[in-house]
C-alpha cells in the first residue's frame, strides 16, 4: 500500500498559509481523507494507519493533541467523519470482508474512546465514502454497493445511535452509480452527491439526488 503521513494544512481567508503540520512516522501506509473542526476550533483529522481506522485530535494551532486506532484483523480505511452534539464522533468507512469491503461506522466519546462500532453488509462490495450525523443522532453513511460480477448502486443507510439500522436505500441503474458525499438540509432533506454512468450523457457524470428525510427519493 505503500507509506505517508496525514498533512494538515491552514490558510487565511486569502488562501495565505497559516501553519502546516504532519501526524505519523513515515513507517506505513497513512492517509487521511477528511477532517472536522471541533468546539474548542481543533481538528479531528481521520483515514487510515496500518489497516487500521485512525483519528488525530489537535489544538487550534494544528498541535496533536492525541490519536487512537480504531478496527480489527482486517483493512479498514476511513473516508469520513462528523460530530454528535456531546462532542464525540462518527467515523466512517469501509472494512475488507470476504475478499470484498463492508461499510464500516465507529461511534466514541469526546476524548476518543470507543463506544461502539457496526458493519453494514448488503452485497459483495460494499464501499462508504462519507458519514454524516442527523439531528435526531442518528447517522447517515452513504456509499455505493456492488453485487459479485455486477455493477454498483448509490447505497446511503440510516442508523440510529446505537448503530442498529433503521432504513437503507439504493438508487441507481445498469452501469456504475455512487455517492461521495452527504448533507442534512434545514428541512430534514438529504442531499447527495456522487458520480453516475447510468443516467446523464452516458459516461461518468456528476449525480445529486435529494431525498426524504427517510431516503425515499424526491424527483426520479
Amino acid at each position: 500500500m505503500g507509506s505517508g503521513v496525514f498533512w494538515l494544512v491552514r490558510v487565511d481567508e486569502g488562501g495565505g498559509l497559516l501553519w502546516t503540520k504532519t501526524y505519523g512516522d513515515d513507517s506505513d501506509e497513512q492517509l487521511a481523507y477528511d477532517l472536522v473542526e471541533t468546539a474548542d476550533g481543533g481538528f479531528a483529522v481521520v483515514g487510515t494507519n496500518a489497516g487500521d481506522f485512525w483519528l488525530v485530535r489537535t489544538d487550534a494551532g494544528g498541535q496533536a493533541l492525541w490519536d487512537e486506532k480504531y478496527g480489527g484483523a482486517s483493512y479498514e480505511r476511513a473516508l469520513g467523519v462528523d460530530l454528535f452534539a456531546d462532542g464525540g464522533f462518527a467515523i466512517g468507512g469501509w472494512a475488507e470482508a470476504n475478499g470484498a469491503a463492508d461499510f464500516y461506522l465507529v461511534r466514541t466519546d469526546d476524548a476518543g474512546k470507543a463506544l461502539w462500532d457496526a458493519t453494514l453488509d448488503e452485497n459483495y462490495s460494499d464501499l462508504a465514502e462519507d458519514v454524516v450525523v442527523l439531528a435526531d443522532g442518528g447517522v447517515l453513511m452513504v456509499g455505493a454497493t456492488r453485487p459479485q460480477g455486477g455493477v454498483a448502486d448509490l447505497w446511503m443507510v440510516k442508523v440510529d445511535g446505537a448503530g442498529s439500522m433503521v432504513w437503507e436505500r439504493r438508487y441507481g441503474g445498469d452501469a456504475y452509480d455512487g455517492a461521495l458525499s452527504a448533507l442534512e438540509a434545514a428541512s430534514g432533506d438529504l442531499v447527495i452527491v456522487g458520480r453516475t454512468e447510468s443516467k446523464g450523457a452516458g459516461m461518468a457524470d456528476a449525480w445529486a439526488l435529494r431525498t426524504a428525510p427517510d431516503g425515499a427519493l424526491q424527483c426520479p
